[in-house]
């Protein structure tokens, strides 16, 4: 490889772990106000609301509102190069935002009032801190870990807080979507404009209960019943029921092709983010998969199309990784587990160890890269410590991407050991061209499952992260926009209906 592709490559992985929180600092000072001219409507704006749009146009980059709401040096950073930076910063490390909450009040003093707006990502959560004078003027933002939302402002009852004596709109107070405030749904839109092939149906559903459940698709055979079930869990991040590019759609329709009800659902991220995001620092892998996964598997139980005693968790990814947790927590009810594209370490970890790999791809490590390894070693060393310590005290700022409770909650989680203890059977895959789950994890799985007669391990040598055919890129990676891998239908369908483990 040249010497120099390398090192940016190595030096993009190295800043991950170690880039600080986007934000803009040092732009408070209300005296520098200046006497802009409002017209009544601007004047009339309850103060919340004021936060709320602020917060929208900063990530919709609309540099006239920005200039519009805030003092002339903030507006001079978010409505200019500098806010781009900002906002690229953020896609690269979280994805698009998906959805934005009701502004609250988080404290005040007689000339300036900080304000919180939560933000969903696609990768994860953050509050933005908005900071607003006594002229209503925008003279402080900035992005910070999320706080729950105390509750006095989650009810909506904070009407002391409006100025003027104007009547607030609601937006600002609730912690529901409002379809007046398109900027302010909590879910995504899923596309089910595609009819299942011949010989399947779908059945609508609904995972939970109430204004937190998750839309479902049940799809079955045409015919027959009761059926062997699979309920798809999904990946980390804000991902729809037929997951990216249609792959679980792709999936579950393959196997019901081949005698098989999958039960797949749209994950909390995108159907409801803000339910995480009111967990604040708090949240964890069970408030994001887990909890989400066993009540699937308890409606998938329930259905008169499934065979109660047939139930498989079958997990992609993050989900994959969570599959024994889950099988765990539903134990003795599931019939056995599948583990697609899954890691088998944490991020860190992983991070650590592809560093390494990527520094040393032409047999020798120089100087500078040594220095940037040292630096990962150093932050995970760190990160396991602190972790492993049971009277830490949690940090306020992320951790590789989490929070200091998400990792919490991960400690001591063995995935294949917890696999091989429980002795369900359990299918696990990978593909070859994977570039997040590598082969490295999937020799993890299979040298941690020796042992359990009941275990089987299928590389799919040439197929990615999502077990499609990899199509190669500039670099010798790549991903696909096939569907789904028919001999990964092929597999599953044999494991499930027939308990064969059969590669073809």
């Amino acid at each position: 490889m040249h010497a120099r592709r390398k090192m940016a490559r190595f030096s993009w992985l190295l800043a991950l772990p170690l880039a600080a929180l986007w934000g803009v600092a040092g732009v408070t000072g209300a005296d520098e106000h200046e006497d802009k001219q409002q017209d009544a409507s601007d004047r009339a704006r309850d103060v919340l609301a004021v936060a709320y749009d602020f917060a929208e146009a900063v990530f919709a980059g609309d540099a006239d509102t920005i200039r519009e709401m805030a003092s002339e040096r903030l507006a001079d950073v978010l409505a200019g190069p500098d806010g781009k930076k900002i906002r690229d910063g953020l896609s690269r490390q979280l994805g698009a935002v998906t959805g934005q909450d009701a502004a609250w009040l988080e404290d005040e003093n007689q000339d300036l009032r900080r304000f919180r707006v939560p933000v969903a990502f696609e990768r994860g959560a953050f509050d933005a801190r908005v900071v607003i004078d006594t002229h209503k003027q925008v003279v402080g933002f900035f992005m910070v870990p999320p706080k729950a939302r105390p509750p006095v402002h989650a009810a909506g009852a904070h009407a002391d807080h409006a100025q003027d004596g104007h009547a607030d709109d609601g937006r600002a107070h609730s912690g529901h979507a409002h379809a007046d405030h398109p900027g302010h749904s909590s879910a995504g839109r899923v596309d089910d404009s595609v009819d299942p092939p011949p010989g399947v149906r779908e059945i609508a559903l609904e995972v939970g209960a109430g204004e937190s459940s998750l839309p479902a698709r049940l799809s079955v055979p045409a015919d027959g019943g009761p059926l062997p079930a699979v309920v798809l869990v999904h990946d980390a991040g804000a991902v729809d029921r037929n997951g990216p590019e249609g792959v679980f759609r792709s999936l579950a329709w393959g196997l019901s092709s081949r005698g098989v009800a999958v039960l797949r659902y749209d994950s909390r991220a995108f159907a409801h983010p803000f339910d995480l995001t009111r967990h604040g620092d708090a949240v964890t892998v069970d408030h994001m998969i887990t909890d989400d996964a066993i009540a699937a598997a308890a409606v998938l139980r329930a259905h008169d199309k499934v065979d109660a005693g047939r139930v498989f968790v079958v997990g992609h990814g993050l989900g994959g990784k969570l599959a024994p947790r889950i099988a765990e927590r539903v134990a003795p009810a599931l019939a056995g587990t599948a583990v697609l594209a899954a890691p088998a370490r944490s991020r860190p970890e992983i991070l650590l160890a592809q560093s390494r790999h990527k520094a040393n791809e032409d047999g020798s490590i120089s100087a500078e890269e040594q220095a940037g390894l040292d630096q990962i070693e150093h932050a995970v060393g760190s990160w396991q410590r602190l972790i492993a310590d049971p009277d830490a005290q949690a940090p306020s700022i992320l951790m590789f991407g989490e929070h200091f409770n998400y990792w919490k909650n991960l400690y001591g989680y063995d995935p294949p050991a917890t696999a091989a203890a429980q002795g369900l059977p359990i299918l696990v895959a990978h593909g070859g061209r994977d570039q997040q789950a590598t082969p490295a994890e999937h020799d993890l799985w299979r040298d941690g499952l020796r042992g359990h007669d009941g275990a089987c391990t299928v590389m799919f040598e040439g197929l990615d992260h999502q077990l499609r055919p990899a199509t190669p890129a500039a670099d010798g990676d790549g991903e696909s926009a096939e569907p789904i891998a028919p001999e990964v239908i092929a597999l599953l369908a044999g494991w499930v209906a027939d308990g064969v483990c059969s590669a073809q």
